[in-house]
Formats: C-alpha cells, sequence, structure tokens
C-alpha cells in the first residue's frame, strides 16, 4: 500500500550510508546536557527530507536535529539520522540510520541501516520483519538462555532506577549488554539471542523508539511503552509475559526511588 513511500525511504538511507556517513564527523557541536550533534547528522537529515520532499511535498516531518517539535499526525515521516551520535562521533560503529512513516494512526513501515555492517533492517505493517530481504523470525526461547539489552540514559536518578532493574532481573537472564544507541540495540534485538530490552528516561522520543519497535514487534516480540509519573519506560521480550514483568519491577523502582 506503501510501496512508493518504502522505496523513496531505502533509496535516501542507503545513500546517506554510502556518501555522508563514511567519511566521520568533521564537526561536533553541543545540543543540551549530554547531547550532541555532528556535521553528518545534519547533513543525512537534510538529505532524506529533500529526498521525501520531492515525491511527497506536503507529508509531515517529524525529524531530531531540524524538526523536533513538530507534532505527529497523518503522513508523518520520523528520522533519526544518526543514532548513536556519540558512538559515531568517537569512531565506534555501533549507530544507525532510523526512519518510519506513520500514517492511519499506525506505523506503517520502518527501517534501521547499520551502515558500519550494510545492514537493513525493515518491517512493513503486518508483513514481517527483515535483514537485507531474509525474514526475521524471533524463537520463544527461555529468557535465561538469552542476553538482556540495556539503554542507559545519563542521568543520575535514570543511571540509578536502571541499576536498580538490572539487579532485580540479573539472575533471569544469561548476561547483560549495552550498546549506547536505541535503535542498533533493536536491531540487534530481532535478529535473535536476546530475551529483553528495556529503557528508562525523562523522555523518549519517537525517533528513538518507534523505527526498532516495529521492527521487534513484527519479528515476534512484544513490546510495552508508557509513562509512567516523570518517566517514559520501553521494554521489549521474547516472552509476554517477562516484558509485563520487568515493565512491572520498572515502576516499582520509580516508586521506590529516592533522592
Amino acid at each position: 500500500m506503501f510501496e512508493k513511500e518504502f522505496q523513496v525511504a531505502k533509496k535516501a538511507v542507503k545513500y546517506v550510508a554510502k556518501h555522508i556517513l563514511k567519511e566521520g564527523a568533521t564537526s561536533v557541536k553541543p545540543k543540551g546536557e549530554y547531547d550532541y550533534s555532528t556535521d553528518k547528522d545534519i547533513a543525512s537529515e537534510n538529505y532524506i527530507i529533500e529526498a521525501i520532499k520531492k515525491s511527497f511535498p506536503n507529508d509531515n516531518i517529524l525529524s531530531e536535529e531540524g524538526n523536533c517539535e513538530n507534532s505527529l499526525k497523518d503522513r508523518t515521516w520520523i528520522i533519526d539520522p544518526i543514532d548513536g551520535t556519540v558512538n559515531y562521533m568517537k569512531g565506534l560503529p555501533l549507530c544507525c540510520i532510523q526512519l518510519a512513516f506513520y500514517s492511519e494512526g499506525k506505523t506503517q513501515f520502518s527501517m534501521i541501516y547499520l551502515h558500519a555492517e550494510k545492514q537493513l533492517f525493515y518491517a512493513i505493517n503486518g508483513k514481517g520483519a527483515y535483514l537485507n530481504g531474509q525474514r526475521l523470525q524471533l524463537e520463544k526461547n527461555n529468557i535465561k538462555a538469552s542476553l538482556a539489552e540495556v539503554c542507559i540514559a545519563r542521568f543520575y536518578d535514570v543511571v540509578s532506577i536502571t541499576c536498580d532493574v538490572i539487579k532485580a532481573i540479573n539472575n533471569d537472564v544469561l548476561a547483560f549488554r549495552s550498546f549506547g544507541s536505541y535503535g542498533y540495540s533493536l536491531a540487534k534485538f530481532a535478529k535473535g539471542g536476546f530475551g529483553v530490552f528495556f529503557f528508562i528516561s525523562h523522555k523518549i522520543n519517537l525517533w528513538d523508539c518507534l523505527p526498532g519497535e516495529l521492527i521487534c514487534k513484527e519479528a515476534g516480540a512484544y513490546s510495552i511503552r508508557k509513562t509512567y509519573k516523570n518517566y517514559d519506560y520501553h521494554t521489549i521480550s521474547i516472552d509476554e509475559e517477562y516484558a509485563n514483568k520487568v515493565a512491572k519491577i520498572l515502576e516499582e523502582k520509580i516508586d521506590g526511588y529516592k533522592d
């Protein structure tokens, strides 16, 4: 139904990976506390938006660098030109390009491109998740035999709550991993080997969570994303009951946090 939109997005994302991101950042500027942008963030976002506007000039754009205040409405393109900017500017390949297309009240398709690995993860609503064209299907393995992926936001209270949750589920999982990129984490989750992912912060931006959330759900995972008190949290699991368990633990640790 949205084939033209999908092809425009795929072509733009691959161009950015090949021609813009491969050179690395040449300038960096702070956007806020613990938040940075590089010249390649700006160039990548601009290229993707220009490509979209050539075919769909009236569509809405919600993107991290230049359109972050726009609201979500019908026919919205959600763009994160580099997810894992700190990794990228430090020369670590644990980062990605993220994009999602929202229409008719839901995410219709999304993609995450791991440019250093030349891996294109994508999902189409109701039609599955794929890696370089090969269908992804998560196995419902025992949580104890699976890895846990944790994203850690750089705020004292969030770090404290995150560590409390890690301690609470430590005996449930094989080991913990943290890649430093929301999209990279969820792409790897969808590929397999992980049993649970969680992230908590003061705010979760749609360009961070929507692309990977659809990919994981279409691969067979369960997702819970909520605002609770002064925090946003997101947990994904191969087991629905365990996703709910981690969500409950997150809320308990928020309730119990003392500065």
